[in-house]
């Protein structure tokens, strides 16, 4: 994987996370992860830096919590946002 594919994919995780936002609803980043198509060597754990980074810019606040849909974080606590 490329420098350049890395950062596609983290472009399209933010314009994917701001158009789940936009809906005015809390949202799970991992929801806005699954949507971007990646490659099979790319972790999507990495993307998780763009919820710390807006949170930490009050682009966004903490919304609440629930459990993860995906089988593979076996029902891990997963925090909800929404726009700030």
């Amino acid at each position: 994987m490329t420098s350049d594919e890395r950062q596609q994919y983290f472009a399209q995780a933010k314009v994917i996370s701001y158009r789940m936002l936009r809906k005015d609803k809390p949202v799970a980043f991992e929801d806005a992860a699954l949507c971007v198509p990646t490659g099979d060597d790319f972790d999507r754990q990495v993307l998780g830096a763009i919820p710390a980074r807006m949170h930490r810019d009050g682009e966004i606040v903490k919304a609440g919590y629930r459990t993860s849909e995906s089988a593979k974080h076996h029902a891990a606590i997963k925090q909800l946002w929404r726009l700030a």
